[in-house]
C-alpha cells in the first residue's frame, strides 16, 4: 500500500474541494498529477510501455480472480493467493489443493481474519452507529495466540 505524503493528501484535498460536486475522481487526479511540478505526479508510473505491462498483470490478476468453480455446491474462487508465498514470487494455489493440506487452511483462515479485521479498521468511522456489531465481529475473529506470534506479527499487521 502506497504512504501518501502530507503534500499529496493537501493536493486531494484541494482537488476535492475545487470540484463540482464535492467528490475526488480518479481522472481528475491523473489530470492534475500530469503536471511534474505536484507532488502527485511521483505516485504514477508515467513511462507508457511501464504502465501497460503493469496495468496488464493487474488484468490478469483480475481474470484469476473472478474465476469461479463449484466447490461443495457454492461457487468458489478456483485459485487462492496464499500471503507466506507473496515473498517467495507469488501467484495463485488452486482452491482445492489449497484446502487439501491442513497447514494451507490454516493460513487462509489467518489470512480471512486478518481481512474482516482490515475491513472493521476501514470502516471504523461507522463503530458508534453499532458498537455492538464490531464487538461480535472482533470476538470471532480476534487472533489466536499462535497468529500473533506466527503469521502477522511477521508480516507487520496491526490488530
Amino acid at each position: 500500500m502506497t504512504t501518501l505524503t502530507v503534500k499529496q493528501k493537501s493536493e486531494l484535498d484541494a482537488l476535492t474541494s475545487r470540484s463540482r460536486d464535492g467528490k475526488l475522481h480518479p481522472t481528475e487526479v491523473v489530470k492534475f498529477a500530469r503536471k511534474a511540478s505536484t507532488a502527485l505526479h511521483k505516485a504514477f508510473e508515467w513511462d507508457d510501455g511501464r504502465a501497460a505491462a503493469k496495468y496488464r498483470i493487474d488484468q490478469a490478476r483480475n481474470l484469476i480472480q473472478v474465476y469461479t468453480i463449484n466447490f461443495d455446491g457454492m461457487p468458489t474462487r478456483a485459485y487462492v493467493s496464499i500471503e507466506a508465498d507473496r515473498s517467495r514470487g507469488g501467484g495463485y494455489m488452486p482452491t482445492q489443493d489449497a484446502l487439501a493440506e491442513e497447514a494451507t487452511r490454516e493460513l487462509l483462515v489467518g489470512q480471512f481474519k486478518a481481512e474482516i479485521r482490515r475491513v472493521l479498521r476501514q470502516f471504523s468511522y461507522l463503530r458508534g452507529i453499532d458498537e455492538k456489531m464490531f464487538e461480535r465481529i472482533e470476538a470471532v475473529v480476534k487472533p489466536s495466540l499462535r497468529e500473533a506470534q506466527h503469521g502477522e506479527a511477521r508480516r507487520g499487521v496491526v490488530t
